[in-house]
């Protein structure tokens, strides 16, 4: 995954500006980095219960937070990835003057 971004980023630097192929590439990374969140943010074994359990009663927080928080980490990645793929195909549309 970090790989894909490196790749990215030294793309964009050698092209110089957005493409439809670069735009095509984002929207593979993006796909690719959500779908390794998500699989690693819904695993249950990811985090011991123990832990869990001890966090909550030190901080104080209400029994639900758990599920708040995977539910809105999830929803947060999605939505960032969507407007990445959209602002990469929008940079790829406009025509840069070369004069």
């Amino acid at each position: 995954m970090l790989a894909l971004e490196v790749i990215l980023a030294l793309y964009k630097l050698v092209v110089g500006q957005w493409t439809y192929r670069l735009a095509v590439f984002n929207l593979n990374v993006q796909v690719v980095t959500t779908i390794v969140f998500v699989v690693i943010i819904i695993d249950p074994n990811l985090l011991n219960s123990a832990f869990t359990t001890t966090i909550t009663d030190l901080l104080d927080f209400p029994s639900g937070w758990g599920k708040w928080l995977i539910g809105s980490s999830l929803f947060l990645v999605v939505v960032f990835a969507i407007l990445e793929v959209f602002q990469g195909f929008r940079r790829a549309s406009i025509k840069y003057n070369t004069k």
